[in-house]
């Protein structure tokens, strides 16, 4: 069902719509991953994010005492018109009452949302009842809600299972997957309901939380169907405003060392992993210097703000190998210590980067496609980090600037600031960043790409590279003989420890004058046998540029 032309409030999101409206008809708290996408949803200084964070913060106040909502006055068995009215003001503060009422009256978006919502007064489940018909009391019911809000019954990995969160020393919090029997095993010494064990009065209740339509990864919630459990619950901190002049200016004047055009577009990437998480950029970060410029500074707040959904691993082998669930379910993959250059992973390592899925391996397990919304930054401290193709896009290649390498009192006002709620002020300025103009696939060409692209270059492009570099390229030579070129590659090759026997270094030699448009003249037979007439060396640079898809002055300056 669509719900083109029947949203009265278009710039509403599913997610604050549904909070809103089950706040206010039924007293319901919000849930935790529609109010954590409302906020994501509107920029930080928006009068709907405020009104995200108020909805979020009734979820918190149902996760420490449900009663205080009737100590409010939020819920009232004898009153439930005052409560709704009470209720009302909560939202009020932040909407005008005309645009709550046509949220309260948009029927067709609630239909949508709820297909098989029961009418007013009829019950299409009898909570008071167990599956066998064993009536329980409202104790029992408070009881089994309880249970509820920990735990949610769900069809994974082929079968029935439990899920709940639980913490965890390094993401705050993953979630913990049992079986039912393990699940049941939970509540042995917790009593009865209507003499059954409580874990096997609960998967009896028809009123538990239950989501069997299977488990998926979806960061935007909206787009999870409601019958599948969503394993992105929301970030780990909540946006606040204030001062983030410490982190810009790490990022501007020491990670992209004072490159306006390069800052621009990593602050543009950054923000876009908050902003559409749900859409894979094609571009990883690449970042290469020597230790003590702050790499790791960089990404210490997007791991805390992601939580479980970001990972710090050591070399690529995790996410190069064979087997890759490390990656999965993530939005943010940080690489230390990395090197790109073996060229079987790098092509591993390019389809994750770029593919918006994964063929994903786990030991034992048969291989799975799942979507791949993860984004990756790689640090290094190595000279040549990456192999690069002739024509190579999917990195942002970036040489930190070493001007605070080892700099105790830059890096101490750096890590007081991120240790001062440095995550959640960043998370806000994130979110109000504006993307309108902002293209995650067009990452900057800069200076240490080409390094790297020159790098990793076959011989034959690296000796006429050389030779356009020299001061007397090709020997100020306006013809030069086919022989003499493949000798001369010979020479170059092994002055530089490489081996090309003849045959190979005639036809590579070929190949690369025919790219950049000379074309081989005469005959073997005859006269001085093959020769190419060489252009000016100005345009013979230009169409060694254009093979590597570069300016010439990025090559040549």
């Amino acid at each position: 069902m669509s719900l083109a032309g029947k949203k009265k409030l278009p710039e509403w999101s599913d997610s604050l719509f549904a909070s809103v409206y089950l706040w206010i008809k039924r007293g319901t708290p919000p849930q935790k991953a529609d109010s954590d996408a409302s906020i994501l949803r509107y920029p930080a200084d928006s009068r709907l994010n405020a009104l995200a964070i108020r909805m979020r913060s009734l979820v918190m106040e149902n996760e420490i005492t449900p009663d205080w909502f009737t100590e409010q006055g939020y819920h009232s068995a004898s009153n439930q018109d005052k409560a709704a009215e009470k209720r009302k003001t909560v939202v009020l503060e932040y909407i005008s009452i005309d645009e709550l009422n046509t949220v309260l009256s948009d029927s067709a978006r609630a239909d949508y949302l709820w297909p098989h919502e029961p009418e007013p007064g009829k019950s299409v489940i009898d909570v008071n009842r167990l599956g066998d018909g064993s009536r329980i009391t409202t104790d029992d019911i408070s009881l089994l809600d309880e249970v509820s809000k920990i735990y949610t019954h769900v069809y994974a990995f082929g079968d029935h299972h439990v899920v709940s969160m639980r913490p965890n020393p390094v993401t705050g919090e993953t979630h913990c997957f049992q079986t039912l029997n393990s699940f049941r095993n939970n509540f042995l010494d917790q009593g009865r309901v209507a003499g059954r064990r409580l874990g096997e009065a609960w998967l009896s209740w028809p009123g538990h939380t239950k989501q069997i339509g299977g488990v998926g990864f979806y960061p935007n919630p909206e787009n999870c169907p409601r019958e599948v459990y969503n394993l992105f619950t929301g970030l780990s901190v909540e946006p606040v405003a204030g001062d983030v002049t410490p982190y810009l200016e790490h990022l501007e004047k020491v990670i992209c060392a004072g490159d306006s055009e390069t800052y621009l577009y990593l602050i543009g990437w950054l923000a876009h992993v908050f902003q559409r998480p749900e859409e894979k950029p094609s571009v990883a970060i690449v970042m290469k210097s020597i230790e003590g410029t702050g790499k790791g500074s960089m990404v210490r707040p997007l791991l805390e703000i992601l939580g479980m959904y970001a990972i710090q691993v050591n070399g690529s082998g995790q996410i190069a190998g064979r087997f890759n669930s490390t990656i999965a379910n993530k939005l943010f993959v940080f690489v230390d210590e990395a090197d790109l250059t073996d060229g079987r992973s790098a092509d591993r390592l390019k389809a994750i980067i770029s593919e918006d899925t994964v063929n994903l391996e786990r030991k034992g397990k048969d291989p799975e496609i799942m979507p791949n919304y993860a984004r990756f930054i790689f640090a290094s401290n190595r000279d040549r980090v990456i192999n690069a193709g002739l024509r190579e896009r999917r990195y942002l290649v970036l040489e930190p600037d070493a001007i605070y390498a080892q700099n105790k009192g830059y890096f101490d006002r750096l890590h007081h600031w991120i240790s001062d709620n440095g995550a959640q002020k960043l998370l806000a300025w994130l979110l109000s960043h504006d993307l309108s103009h902002f293209d995650p696939r067009r990452a900057p060409v800069t200076a240490a790409l080409v390094e790297e692209k020159l790098a990793s270059m076959p011989a034959v492009y690296q000796f006429i590279y050389s030779e356009l570099w020299s001061r007397q390229p090709f020997k100020l030579q306006s013809r030069v003989n086919a022989t003499e070129l493949v000798e001369m590659l010979i020479s170059w090759s092994e002055s530089n420890g490489e081996t090309i026997k003849p045959p190979a270094a005639r036809s590579a030699a070929g190949r690369i004058m025919k790219a950049m448009g000379i074309q081989v003249m005469g005959r073997s037979d005859r006269g001085d046998g093959r020769y190419y007439d060489l252009p000016d060396i100005s345009e013979m640079k230009q169409a060694f540029a254009a093979i590597l898809g570069e300016k010439t002055e990025k090559l040549f300056t």
